[in-house]
């Protein structure tokens, strides 16, 4: 943007487009944290975690799968969830600033509320987008027709056998690419998103598949290769002990990315797939996230941290940015450190709590925590 048009636009307020306002106030805050009292504006994007229950049990999932596993108390799950009154009071206060709301879970979809929430987003005009491994997505079919979401997105892991075996679920593939086809023709004003987290697994298959399905799924907006999150036990006890000393946390979110090395690809591996896919011409845009360099991606699976020390340290804007409301209400702007209960506060007010100015006052002064290399939000700056 040109200066001539910088200056116009500080002039007339009123014309200046939200998004750029929005980023314009997080930095404000985050330049001068120290004379803010290290507040923040109301979150640019809140993600609603309905619910944790899910319908599949995936090989890489921190949630879900019995050898990582970090949900507790599965029968008691669903009782444990907010009623849906909450979740209207959240969307109430949420709609003078219209963040981008994104509704998932969980697999979201079985929350028991969930048709009036939707019918509540839309009715309000506000800009929400959902996730969902697909399964049962021809069953909100209708609904979703009536009060359709800015964007799906979609989880697929390769070809059919190989999506079935990691998701642990026969016939799911199936399943999944006929609700898309149905969603494409239904839902024309809806983006449809995909999204394909690399694995040991699935790898080797990837670009084949791809190639074979470029005419045959339709209607694609973006279809982004997501690099697995994970933490060695080193890092995880730094992390737990730092919580603890600093924030008086003594669990960890973090327990459920110490994956299986058999799940983790090679980096070299990854890096020739990233290489050969960047060639294709396809029908549909593709991406990676986090979209790294080269040079990166081998730090990443073979030195993360040093990596997020060297070129990505202090570059997170989560904390002045986003924010997670969990099935139980409450509210976090890092995966194991609470900042509030929305059964007890509002979303402005937990994300301004003393525990919220307290984790940007010690990122401000100390940089990255430990632990941070497992989280994408740390390597969404511009590396050095």
């Amino acid at each position: 943007m040109n200066p001539r048009r910088i200056l116009q636009l500080l002039l007339t307020p009123d014309k200046i487009p939200e998004k750029i306002k929005k980023v314009t106030r997080r930095l404000f805050y985050r330049r001068l944290a120290s004379h803010v009292g290290y507040s923040a504006p109301f979150p640019e994007g809140i993600d609603l975690l309905l619910t944790d229950r899910c319908n599949l049990r995936c090989k890489m999932c921190d949630q879900w799968n019995p050898d990582i596993s970090r949900t507790k108390n599965i029968s008691s799950l669903e009782s444990q969830e907010l009623e849906l009154d909450h979740w209207i009071r959240v969307i109430d206060e949420c709609k003078p600033y219209n963040p981008v709301i994104t509704l998932v879970g969980g697999e979201v979809l079985l929350y028991k509320g969930f048709d009036a929430i939707v019918r509540k987003l839309s009715e309000e005009n506000m800009n929400w987008t959902l996730v969902t491994n697909g399964l049962i997505l021809d069953r909100k079919l209708v609904l979703l027709k009536k009060y359709p979401p800015k964007e799906i997105t979609i989880s697929l892991d390769g070809p059919e056998d190989i999506h079935d075996e990691i998701r642990s679920y026969k016939g799911l593939y199936a399943k999944v690419i006929s609700n898309i086809e149905t969603i494409r023709q239904q839902l024309k004003s809806t983006g449809i998103r995909l999204h394909t987290v690399m694995t040991r697994h699935n790898l080797p298959y990837l670009l084949n598949w791809v190639d074979s399905v470029n005419h045959k799924i339709t209607g694609i907006s973006n279809w982004k290769f997501i690099h697995l999150q994970s933490i060695d036990a080193g890092t995880l006890d730094r992390r737990k002990q730092f919580c603890r000393e600093n924030f008086n946390v003594v669990h960890s979110a973090f327990d459920g990315y110490m994956l299986p090395s058999e799940i983790i690809p090679a980096a070299a591996d990854v890096l020739e797939y990233k290489r050969q896919l960047t060639l294709k011409d396809y029908n549909f845009k593709t991406s990676f996230s986090p979209d790294f360099s080269d040079n990166s991606i081998h730090q990443y699976y073979c030195e993360k941290n040093k990596l997020l020390k060297e070129k990505y340290n202090g570059k997170c804007d989560a904390l002045w940015s986003v924010c997670a409301i969990y099935s139980n209400g409450d509210v976090h702007i890092c995966q194991d450190l609470k900042i509030g209960s929305i059964k007890e506060t509002s979303v402005k007010l937990a994300f301004n709590s003393a525990m919220s100015k307290l984790m940007r006052e010690k990122y401000i002064k100390s940089g990255t925590f430990p632990g941070c290399s497992s989280c994408f939000f740390s390597f969404s700056g511009k590396s050095a």
